[in-house]
């Protein structure tokens, strides 16, 4: 099973971040790839893993950069902003340090204001991994 340990100098502010790569969904390509159409290259991500968030998340702009179109709304409500609604994307999230993946994954996209993150890695994808928070070490480890 491939890890990733990482140490951040300030964990419990800063919190769990990785770096990943957003990319079209495995199913999107196949369909570019059968049009002959060119296949986006993926974005380059700072992603928070939210034990909190029941779904992962990308903020507003990724979606367009990639060329993808929303497929459907989804409610959700967030201690912030309440309930509102939200565009639902199917994309690849790639973990490139550990050479490992979750295609065809259903994103939502919401708005990051005043954070440094790209993204979040919520329980859906995290129901699939070993995660291993060490806070006063300032570590964490996630394994798939």
């Amino acid at each position: 099973m491939p890890s990733l340990t990482k140490r951040i100098p300030d964990l419990h502010h800063i919190g769990p971040i990785i770096e990943a790569l957003i990319g079209v969904s495995s199913v999107t390509k196949d369909i570019l790839q059968k049009e002959q159409k060119e296949i986006p290259q993926p974005i380059t991500a700072r992603m928070l893993v939210d034990t909190g968030a029941s779904v992962s998340a990308i903020k507003k702009g990724v979606a367009d950069q990639l060329g993808l179109k929303p497929h459907g709304l989804t409610k959700i409500a967030t201690p912030s902003h309440g309930a509102h609604e939200c565009p639902l994307y199917d994309v690849d999230i790639l973990f490139s340090t550990h050479h490992t993946g979750i295609r065809n994954v259903r994103v939502i996209e919401s708005a990051f204001e005043g954070q440094n993150i790209d993204g979040l890695i919520g329980r859906d994808i995290l129901k699939l991994a070993l995660l291993v928070y060490t806070g006063y070490d300032n570590s964490f480890t996630i394994a798939f």
